[in-house]
């Protein structure tokens, strides 16, 4: 493990993990004094190998030999690896995470909290295999806190109630409806969304430079589909990001708001044309 050499602190690690998975008759005393150690290899920043290293610690949840004494040090590496450069370590991070929320639940149940809530924020990962692992992690660590399914869907509803308030101010506004409570509710949506093409334009182009999917989903959600009024080039940023999220159920109807507005432009301008 004290070598500068990936390679071989990964197959040291390894080997660790495999040690541990495979002992017959586990000296839980021996392996719990292996979480400090783990931790303060996690936290050097010279270790190159920590998604090699996080399997140790499924493995060690697996045989019953994480130490409640050192669980919040641990939690905190692990939290820490979540937002890592490296995806291989987001996803080893996730998967550790669901080992624990499935054998370590007696000792996780009263420090859930911090770790849904950065899972809610890791969980739109750009890669696939980190948002499987993020997902699953998360609906595991839910249900030990007793939110379950049902708190899963209460996070969606509570994201898409902004989107559905500008959905409707903007009906009413093409009915030309004078409702008051219509108008409050496209005053509310204008707060969080700069009002105008150009703004809007502004605010688009600075949450996609920023690679934040999170952000992206939430200020599509917001907005409705805006299409129709973004420039060409945002515009088609805006559609190629949600390409990636079309198979993730929790997203699909943001997603297929925004084509469904794209196929009715597409028929628009070609109706145009042609007259």
């Amino acid at each position: 493990m004290g070598e500068q050499n990936k390679g071989v602190q990964s197959g040291a690690s390894t080997c660790m993990a495999k040690m541990v998975e495979c002992a017959s008759d586990p000296p839980l005393p021996a392996f719990q004094k292996l979480c400090p150690r783990i931790c303060k290899l996690l936290n050097n920043q010279n270790f190159m190998a920590k998604a090699s290293l996080l399997p140790v610690v499924a493995s060690l949840s697996q045989v019953g030999a994480i130490a409640p004494q050192s669980l919040e040090a641990l939690q905190l590496s692990i939290h820490e690896c979540l937002g890592s450069t490296d995806w291989a370590t987001r996803k080893a991070a996730a998967d550790s995470l669901s080992a624990l929320a499935l054998h370590s639940s007696n000792l996780i149940a009263d420090r859930a909290s911090s770790t849904i809530t950065i899972l809610e924020g890791c969980r739109f990962d750009r890669m696939k295999p980190v948002r499987d692992s993020m997902t699953e992690a998360l609906q595991l660590w839910k249900k030990i806190a007793g939110k379950g399914e049902d708190g899963a869907a209460d996070d969606l509803k509570a994201l898409s109630h902004d989107g559905d308030n500008a959905q409707s101010a903007e009906s009413s506004e093409k009915n030309g409806s004078k409702d008051p409570s219509a108008g409050d509710k496209k005053t509310q949506t204008s707060d969080s969304v700069s009002e105008g093409k150009g703004d809007m334009d502004s605010a688009y182009a600075e949450v996609l430079s920023t690679g934040d999917d999170l952000l992206l989903i939430k200020l599509m959600d917001r907005s409705g589909p805006m299409v129709d009024q973004l420039s060409n080039e945002i515009a088609n940023e805006a559609l190629h990001a949600i390409v990636q999220f079309l198979m993730e159920q929790d997203l699909f109807d943001i997603c297929l708001s925004w084509i469904q507005q794209l196929v009715k432009v597409v028929i628009e301008t070609d109706m145009m044309h042609w007259v």
